[in-house]
Parts: structure tokens; sequence; C-alpha cells
């Protein structure tokens, strides 16, 4: 496991809070995962496709759907 993944999973942890025991992460290959693995410890049902969540999260503020202000003036 690399260091980037390390830190993923460290990430996960603090923002959901959420304790992911070394002997799951073993087995965590993929994002979706590593998703699967946040939801079952937050007991929530996995959304069957997890890019729709991004519509409900967000709000696009330029035309473009970009949310940084500095490339679409949005």
């Amino acid at each position: 496991m690399g260091l980037d993944t390390v830190e993923l999973m460290m990430r996960c942890e603090e923002v959901f809070e959420v304790s992911l025991e070394d002997w799951r992460l073993e087995h965590v290959r993929t994002v979706g995962d590593l998703y699967g693995l946040v939801c079952e410890q937050l007991q929530l049902a996995p959304e069957p496709d997890p890019a729709l969540l991004i519509g409900k999260l967000y709000m696009p503020r330029g035309r473009s759907g970009c949310f940084r202000q500095s490339c679409c003036g949005g």
C-alpha cells in the first residue's frame, strides 16, 4: 500500500469520524472499495452511482459547471 493510499484512508477516518481497521483496509484496492467500507462504517447504503451525489451536494456556480471562480467567473 502506497503512502498516498494511506493518507487517503487516514483522511477518510478524520472527515467521516470512523475507525477503519487495518485488516479491512488490506482488502481495499479501489476508491469504490474504500467508499463501500466508509458507507458500511457509517451504516449507510452505498449510492449505486456515487457520481450522482455531486449534483446533490454541490450547486455549480459558473455556466460551465465549474466550481472555481478563477477559471470561469462562477
